[in-house]
């Protein structure tokens, strides 16, 4: 993986680290999509835009909480740092810290992941990505937070997917794609019996591979390995011009492994 993208998002997370950073780091993309993580004396305490917000929230939340009480659940708001809902559902005994924790944890590494690939498409480009510190008091806090990371912990775990991913060509999947089903014979045939039996049923061509890895209960990356097979058996496509282009699927074709699961997560993205 190119070292100049890496290092340029790692350096910008190093500095939100300090100590003295209480504040937001905004990152915006060429489309106004604009991601924001909020630091408190250096710890990260919650995160808020970017693509599909309110489906990134609830992918967390059904992945470390599915049993949440009927009326429990709600959405942040407008303008609502997600730190604040889980400060009220961690007094209101819903969830425990540890794993508000994870929660938050989890949707920054998607937001994190998603930020490096936009890079890793651009090579050369550092106008893709703009990326803006703000300083804020400690007076701009709504109510103080409950959880708290410490994103030095969650960056490398994120990096070697983001490197992984690059290795095996597919830099023109974005996690928020959307595979579609062309031969739902076929499909049914290569699935059957195998740990994505149940694909057929969730692929309903809206959903995206974020989505599909939450409902299957697996990694994004395992996932995108199986419709990446699926889309050269002409079972399935990427909506749009985010599949692989054929340079890319002669590096696929060469093979690869199952992944990341050798390697030691804290914050847990199901690699």
């Amino acid at each position: 993986m190119p070292t100049a993208i890496c290092s340029r998002l790692s350096t910008y997370l190093r500095l939100c680290s300090q100590p003295d950073f209480t504040g937001v780091f905004e990152i915006t993309n060429e489309k106004g999509t604009a991601w924001k993580l909020r630091f408190l004396s250096g710890s990260l305490v919650a995160d808020s835009g970017g693509m599909f917000p309110l489906q990134r929230w609830q992918r967390q939340v059904a992945r470390y909480r599915s049993n949440l009480p009927q009326g429990e659940f709600r959405y942040p708001g407008d303008g609502e740092w997600n730190y604040q809902v889980l400060n009220e559902l961690i007094t209101k005994n819903v969830i425990a810290e540890p794993r508000a924790i994870k929660i938050l944890g989890s949707s920054v590494c998607e937001i994190l992941f998603e930020v490096a690939l936009q890079e890793l498409n651009h090579e050369g480009n550092s106008a893709v990505n703009n990326y803006q510190m703000t300083w804020q008091s400690l007076s701009t806090f709504e109510e103080a937070p409950l959880v708290s990371l410490d994103i030095n912990r969650v960056w490398p775990e994120v990096s070697k997917l983001v490197t992984r991913w690059d290795q095996n060509g597919w830099k023109a999947i974005s996690p928020s794609s959307v595979p579609s089903v062309i031969n739902p014979d076929k499909l049914a045939q290569l699935t059957f019996c195998t740990d994505f039996e149940e694909l057929p049923n969730v692929l309903d061509d809206n959903s995206t591979l974020w989505e599909l890895a939450s409902r299957l209960k697996c990694s994004i990356y395992s996932i995108t390995q199986t419709i990446v097979a699926l889309e050269q058996s002409q079972c399935v496509r990427f909506a749009g011009a985010s599949g692989l282009s054929e340079e890319e699927h002669r590096i696929v074709s060469m093979g690869t492994s199952s992944g990341l699961d050798d390697v030691p997560t804290v914050i847990s993205l199901r690699v």
